[in-house]
């Protein structure tokens, strides 16, 4: 799937309690993060400054969106809640391949954009999160796979 020639990497950066995958674009970077600490398994899309990715959370100084986290940029985009798979009650060793598998879905299915490095894809405001909540509440029966 990043074997478009667009993105280079994967570059693997770690700290005591965090584990990151990033692949870079010339606009943006895709990272994928792992924190045992909160146990959570994230995609994120960042815009790449100055040759790196983004390290301000969601809008940089200038006022303009840097990240995000793919799920809710494509809802921002008008994608129905993404599929996700039910992973509640699996350990955080069993849940990272579904989860990686299902941002990788998401790419494939939703993130043109993204894949084409076209920084346009962060120029949206991410949905609130009674928004985000009412997506999850009419998929909720569509979203065990």
């Amino acid at each position: 799937m990043l074997s478009t020639g667009k993105f280079k990497g994967p570059f693997p950066k770690s700290s005591p309690y965090d584990f990151e995958v990033v692949f870079i674009g010339e606009n943006l970077a895709i990272e994928l993060t792992l924190d045992e600490r909160d146990e959570d398994i994230g995609c994120y899309i960042s815009r790449i400054i100055e040759g790196q990715p983004a390290q301000d959370f969601a809008v940089g100084v200038g006022g303009k969106r840097v990240r995000g986290r793919l799920p809710y940029l494509l809802i921002a985009w008008g994608v129905r809640w993404p599929s996700l798979t039910k992973v509640r009650g699996l350990s955080l060793k069993e849940r990272m391949p579904i989860q990686l598998h299902d941002y990788a879905q998401m790419l494939k299915g939703h993130g043109q954009m993204v894949l084409e490095d076209n920084p346009t894809f962060l120029d949206v405001t991410e949905p609130s999160y009674e928004v985000i909540r009412q997506f999850v509440k009419i998929s909720k029966g569509s979203t065990s796979k």
